[in-house]
C-alpha cells in the first residue's frame, strides 16, 4: 500500500500498520488488498486510518511544508501514577500513537494520589483551551460534577478502563467488566472441573467501577452456573506487597483453596505468596492482564488464565471518538472484545 506525496512515495509496511491499528498482520493484508469481506467495518476503517497517519508521519515530501499538527485536537489524560504494567503500557501507548498520529496534541496530567479531591482538582486543572478528556478515574460525586464543569466549558469526555455513570461524556473505552467477571468465574469452573471447589478472591478498590462490575459478574455466574463457593475476599491497596499478604492470608484461611481470581493488578505478588507458601502447582490462578510477566508466568504454568483488554486498541478507539467528536464526525463505538490468553495463545506482537 502506498501513499504518494509529490515525487516520492511513502510505504508504510503491513507490520507498523498492524502495530498502530491494533490487529493483526493478517488483517491488515485483507483490508488492503481487497480481500475483507470477513472484516467488521469498525476494523477495516482503523487500518485505513492507520495507513494515513503513518504516510502523513513519514514527513512532508519536498513540495510540502504544511505543519502536520496544524489541525490538531489538544487531548489531556487524567490518570492514575502507577507502576502496574499495564498502567504503564496505556500511557506509553497515549504517547506513541498521539506523536504517530499528527492530529493529537497530548498533555498526560498524572494523579499521584488516590483521593477523589485530587483527581477532581486534576481534573479542573486541565489545560484552559483542551477539547477533549481521557480520564481513568474512580466513580465520585466529586468527580462527577467536575466533568460537568468540563463538559459545560465544551470539553469532549471519554472514560477509559473503568466507567463513570451519570455525567455528559462521548463514549466509555473499555471492556465489559461485568463480563469480564462472569468470563473469570467460567475459565475458573473449568479449571476445577464438577464437584465443590473453594475460590479466594483478590479486589480492586471498589470505588471503581469497574472492580465492582468485575466482582458482581464473577459472584454471580458461581451462583447461577456453578458448585465453586467464594471461600474468602481481600481488597488490594496501592502498598508495595499487600497483595502478596493477601494471598498467604487467603492461603492459611483456608487450605483446601482450589482457584484464586485476582481482578486487580497485583499479579506479581500472588504468584510470588502461591511459590512461597508451596501451593503454586495446587491452586490455580486467573488474573487480567498480558503484560510480559504474565506472560511470562503463563509460560511457567504460574498462572492459568489471563483476561487481556489491549491498551493499544483502547487509546486507539478513545482518541479516534474525541478527534471525530471535535470535528463532528460520526463513530459507531463498540465494547473492546475480551481475549483469554493461555499459554498455548499468547500473541506474537503482543504490546509489553
Amino acid at each position: 500500500m502506498a501513499h504518494s506525496r509529490g515525487p516520492t512515495t511513502y510505504r508504510p509496511t503491513l507490520d507498523g500498520i498492524a502495530k498502530e491499528s491494533g490487529v493483526s498482520r493478517a488483517t491488515v493484508d485483507r483490508v488492503l488488498n481487497d480481500r475483507g469481506s470477513q472484516v467488521r467495518a469498525q476494523t477495516r476503517q482503523a487500518v485505513l486510518d492507520a495507513v494515513a497517519r503513518l504516510s502523513a508521519a513519514a514527513g512532508p515530501g519536498p513540495s510540502q511544508t504544511a505543519d502536520p499538527r496544524e489541525n490538531s485536537v489538544r487531548i489531556d489524560m487524567v490518570m492514575p501514577v502507577s507502576q502496574d504494567a499495564f498502567f504503564m503500557t496505556l500511557r506509553h501507548e497515549m504517547s506513541r500513537q498521539a506523536a504517530s498520529r499528527g492530529d493529537v496534541d497530548l498533555m498526560i496530567h498524572d494523579v499521584a494520589g488516590s483521593s477523589p479531591t485530587e483527581i477532581a482538582g486534576a481534573l479542573l486543572n486541565i489545560r484552559s483551551d483542551a477539547q477533549g478528556l481521557g480520564l481513568i478515574s474512580m466513580d465520585h460525586p466529586l468527580i462527577r460534577d467536575a466533568i460537568r464543569t468540563l463538559a459545560q466549558r465544551g470539553v469532549k469526555v471519554v472514560t477509559l478502563v473503568s466507567d463513570i455513570q451519570s455525567v455528559p461524556k462521548i463514549g466509555y473505552v473499555g471492556i465489559d467488566n461485568r463480563s469480564a467477571g462472569r468470563l473469570a468465574g467460567y475459565l475458573a469452573s473449568t479449571i476445577v472441573g464438577k464437584g465443590q471447589h473453594k475460590v479466594g478472591v483478590i479486589h480492586g478498590l471498589v470505588t471503581f467501577r469497574g472492580q465492582e462490575e468485575r466482582e458482581m459478574g464473577f459472584r454471580h455466574f458461581l451462583s447461577e452456573q456453578t458448585d465453586l463457593v467464594i471461600a474468602g475476599a481481600g481488597q488490594t491497596e496501592p502498598d508495595p506487597g499487600h497483595d502478596y499478604a493477601i494471598t498467604r492470608d487467603l492461603i492459611a484461611q483456608h487450605p483446601d483453596l482450589s482457584v484464586i481470581y485476582n481482578m486487580s493488578s497485583g499479579n506479581r505478588d500472588v504468584v510470588q505468596a502461591l511459590a512461597d507458601s508451596g501451593c503454586g502447582d495446587t491452586i490455580a490462578f486467573v488474573g487480567h492482564d498480558l503484560t510480559s510477566y504474565t506472560k511470562q508466568a503463563l509460560l511457567s504454568g504460574q498462572m492459568n488464565f489471563v483476561i487481556d483488554q489491549n491498551p493499544r486498541v483502547q487509546v486507539r478507539e478513545a482518541y479516534e471518538q474525541l478527534v471525530r467528536a471535535d470535528r463532528g464526525l460520526p463513530w459507531n463505538s463498540h465494547p473492546l472484545r475480551l481475549q483469554i490468553i493461555c499459554r498455548e495463545n499468547i500473541p506474537d506482537d503482543e504490546l509489553l
